[in-house]
C-alpha cells in the first residue's frame, strides 16, 4: 500500500510489554521488535540500527509518532521521554495517539466487515484498560471514555487487546502502524505529551511526622 507520508517518519511504542520501534522511508516501512523489559535499554538502540540500516540519520526525520498511554507506568513513559528528548535535540514534529486507537486501527484493518470493536489493555489487580470505537476514515473514532473494567467483563465479540478472553487477541500496539496512521494524526507540542494513565498511582505522598504538626 502506497503510504500518504513522504518524510521519513519514525515511530515507536512501550506502553505494553511487548515493544516495537519502526521507520516509514524510502516508500517502505519496516519495524523491529522490543522484547519484553528492554524498553529502557535497547529503545535508542533499536532506533538508530532502523536508521543505519535506512542510511538515515535522526536529522533525516520529519515526523515521530508515538503513544501516549494507557499501558505500563514505566513503559509509557520511557516513549514519551524519548520523544522529548529528540525533539530538543532536532526540529520534529511530534504526534500521538492512545495505546487502545493504534490497537483499533490495526483490529478495523484486519476486520474489514466490522464497524465497532472494544480494546482491552491488561491493568493487572484484575482490571482492563478498555475504550470503545467505531470504524472512521481514515481512524478509528472512539464511542465513549476510556475506563477501568474488571477483566471477567471482556466481551466475546468485537473485542481485542492482551486480555484472556478477547476474540481478537493483539498483545500490544504496532509502530508499523503508527508510521501508517502519522499522516492522519494532530500535532502534539511538547508541553501536551503527558502520559494517560487511568489509575491513580500506588506510591503516594508520605505523611508529616506528627511532631511537625504541633510546630508554630
Amino acid at each position: 500500500m502506497i503510504q500518504p507520508v513522504f518524510s521519513p517518519v519514525l515511530a515507536f511504542d512501550t506502553c505494553c510489554p511487548e515493544g516495537s520501534v519502526a521507520l516509514l522511508a524510502h516508500g517502505q516501512i519496516t519495524q523491529h521488535h522490543l522484547p519484553r523489559s528492554s524498553h529502557a535499554t535497547l529503545l535508542v538502540q533499536k532506533i538508530q540500527e532502523l536508521l543505519h540500516e535506512a542510511n538515515l540519520s535522526m536529522r533525516d526525520i520529519s515526523t515521530i509518532v508515538t503513544t501516549l498511554g494507557p499501558g505500563s507506568f514505566t513503559g509509557i513513559r520511557v516513549s514519551l521521554a524519548a520523544a522529548q528528548g529528540f525533539m530538543l535535540a532536532h526540529p520534529v514534529t511530534v504526534k500521538t495517539c492512545t495505546s487502545l486507537q493504534a490497537i483499533a486501527y490495526r483490529y478495523f484493518l484486519d476486520h474489514p466487515h466490522e464497524t465497532t470493536c472494544e480494546i482491552w489493555l491488561n491493568a493487572g489487580k484484575g482490571e482492563a484498560y478498555t475504550q470503545a470505537f467505531k470504524r472512521g476514515a481514515p481512524l478509528p473514532e472512539t464511542t465513549g471514555n476510556i475506563t477501568l473494567q474488571a477483566l471477567a467483563d471482556v466481551p466475546l465479540q468485537n473485542s481485542a487487546g492482551n486480555v484472556e478472553g478477547a476474540a481478537y487477541p493483539f498483545a500490544a500496539p504496532r509502530a508499523e502502524d503508527l508510521c501508517a496512521m502519522a499522516a492522519h494524526l494532530p500535532t502534539s507540542p511538547a508541553h501536551v505529551l503527558i502520559p494517560i494513565y487511568i489509575r491513580a498511582p500506588d506510591a503516594c505522598a508520605p505523611a508529616p511526622f506528627a511532631w511537625l504538626a504541633t510546630q508554630p
